[in-house]
């Protein structure tokens, strides 16, 4: 999923580059600064923005397009002498291209202009003699590394998840266990996959309030589905019932038989279940914010063996990240109708980000986990308020 490597919006976007512009200015030794953005088409008419900065005689233009993943799809280093080339970032992350941007500008387009040259040689002694970045370099620095490392795991994390689901929709494996800590995104990620990859063939579960006889009639009511069971209860789970189900939907060779444990009929919910389901053709995952060892414990211990385990924890870091990635699919949940914008989402996240990472509003800590949940909550304050007053801070953090 390219989204969620960067997943920008041309408001985060700006922030980040500007960043990028100062990575630029301590490698080059001329500032590089900002000039205009500008609304394009692209040649098959996909719309798309252009960032221009500048340095000296050379323009910049980094190239946001929405159809690779609201991402920075190229980035284009021209001068005017009519020298233009282009850098292909579609595939990649642009913080990691900061180093050839600055190689190309120097080796392939300085040279054709002596009095910029001139200047990227004095520029570039001064950095000889002092070594030391000033605050705001330092802190995009700093940035860059951190969002790179947190890109990374983060990329690494839901490529491996992705590929556990992408086996089980092959039919390599019939079972995957999701865990993580709470709100971090596990849900959305998998909703996401399998509304892309499988729709209209997977159903999600609240297993919070699930009994053991309600798991099996969800294993007979959809026994040729998908069926997510999201935070199922550890009681079901601890159950010797439960895991002889769960052996047996996970049979490595068919047919798949699911006994209930009984040999007459069951009434469950009103309704008539037989004892047996003869052929379950269907596919589980099980979503939990335990340890798959602990969740399952005792008896259940021998499904760990029929059914792959994938963890999906990230860092604060990793999460905001994720957040700002996937904002405009995040929406508030009040009773009350109510709906944001997209600037108004953004002015909240950057309260968001400075209460979680805690950069700026030291005094201040995040209610609760750090989590998707969390955002969620500030949106719904801000509903309901409708202003970033004292009383929304005080709806949404503690102070330290």
């Amino acid at each position: 999923m390219e989204r969620l490597l960067e997943g920008f919006n041309p408001k985060s976007l700006k922030r980040t580059l500007d960043k990028l512009a100062l990575l630029l200015t301590k490698r080059i030794g001329i500032p590089v600064k900002y000039e205009s953005k500008e609304k394009l088409r692209s040649s098959r008419g996909i719309p798309t923005y252009g960032f221009y900065y500048t340095i000296g005689k050379v323009w910049i233009r980094f190239n946001f397009i929405s159809a690779y993943g609201e991402k920075v799809a190229s980035v284009d280093v021209m001068n005017l002498r009519g020298k233009n080339y282009t850098i292909d970032t579609s595939q990649v992350l642009i913080a990691s291209k900061i180093q050839e941007i600055a190689d190309l500008i120097k080796k392939n387009i300085i040279p054709d202009d002596p009095d910029f040259n001139a200047q990227i040689k004095k520029g570039s002694a001064i950095q000889k003699e002092v070594e030391i970045l000033s605050p705001a370099e330092k802190e995009a620095q700093e940035t860059f590394n951190q969002y790179i490392t947190s890109e990374k795991n983060l990329r690494e994390t839901v490529e491996a998840v992705n590929s556990e689901l992408n086996s089980l929709l092959r039919g390599s494996i019939r079972g995957i266990v999701v865990s993580g800590s709470a709100g971090v995104g596990k849900t959305f990620n998998i909703t996401q996959f399998l509304e892309e990859r499988a729709p209209g063939s997977y159903v999600i579960i609240d297993g919070g309030k699930m009994t053991v006889p309600t798991f099996y009639a969800t294993l007979h009511d959809n026994a040729n589905n998908i069926i997510v069971f999201d935070d199922i209860a550890d009681s079901v789970m601890h159950s010797t019932d439960c895991a002889n189900m769960i052996k047996g939907a996970l049979q490595t060779k068919p047919p798949r038989r699911v006994n209930y444990g009984t040999s007459t009929q069951i009434k469950i919910q009103d309704q008539i279940y037989p004892p047996v389901i003869p052929n379950f053709n269907g596919k589980i995952i099980i979503i939990t914010n335990e340890q798959p060892q602990k969740l399952f414990s005792g008896p259940a211990g021998a499904v760990l063996d029929r059914i792959a385990s994938i963890n999906f924890d990230i860092s604060n870091e990793e999460l905001v990240n994720y957040v700002e990635s996937i904002i405009d699919n995040i929406e508030p949940e009040t009773e009350s109708a109510g709906h944001l914008t997209l600037e108004e989402k953004m002015q909240i996240f950057d309260y968001y980000k400075k209460f979680t990472l805690g950069k700026v509003f030291v005094q201040y800590k995040m209610k609760g986990y750090v989590s998707i949940r969390s955002f969620v909550r500030m949106m719904n304050y801000y509903i309901e308020i409708g202003s970033f007053s004292d009383e929304w801070i005080r709806k949404c953090v503690n102070r330290a």
